[in-house]
């Protein structure tokens, strides 16, 4: 049986800044920045899992070009 899989993930860009999370713990690509996302549960809002993720990320931003 396939299960769909549900993703979200949050860009955030403030005149030329744009929030990223480094990955972490992971033990996959750690160290590297990439946008928030992750998977939503099932039930689960888009927005309270991408707030989730977000809470759970290690956050900083970036000088966009």
């Amino acid at each position: 049986m396939d299960h769909p899989q549900n993703d979200a993930m949050l860009i955030m860009k403030r005149q030329d800044t744009i929030l990223l999370a480094r990955r972490h713990n992971t033990g996959y690509t750690d160290g590297l920045l990439n946008l928030p996302s992750g998977k939503v549960d099932p039930g689960e809002d888009p927005y309270d899992a991408i707030v989730r993720e977000a809470r759970t990320s290690e956050l900083t931003t970036s000088q966009s070009r």
